[in-house]
């Protein structure tokens, strides 16, 4: 049974291949010696590298208190192989604003 590892990284070209070998020892003299063929393996990928929001609409309130502030989840959908870094905007500062704090993903946190 061959069993393909879930790395959680976008691999380029969503394929990578490998090849099982085999050793033998014992088994007297009609296996010493004995060449016996390798397997190849192609692993095809399931991870896909995207940044996910959600949600993707919300509503605020001028008013203070209770609904003025709203908020999203920003998540990677696959391990990155280093940092990542998005840095939220709002295209208009009169309307609403965000910290503007830089979020920064890395191959140990980004999920």
């Amino acid at each position: 049974t061959v069993t393909g590892v879930a790395d959680d990284i976008d691999n380029a070209g969503d394929k990578r291949t490998t090849q099982i070998t085999h050793a033998i020892s014992g088994g007297g003299n009609g296996y010493v010696g004995y060449s016996v063929d390798s397997v190849t393996i192609a692993v095809t990928d399931d991870d896909e590298a995207r940044v996910e929001v959600s949600p993707t609409s919300l509503t605020v309130t001028e008013a203070a208190g209770d609904g003025r502030t709203a908020s999203y989840t920003v998540r990677l959908t696959s391990k990155p192989t280093g940092d990542v870094t998005i840095t939220p905007t709002s295209a208009d500062q009169t309307a609403a604003t965000v910290p503007g704090t830089a979020l920064v993903f890395t191959p140990e946190n980004w999920s």
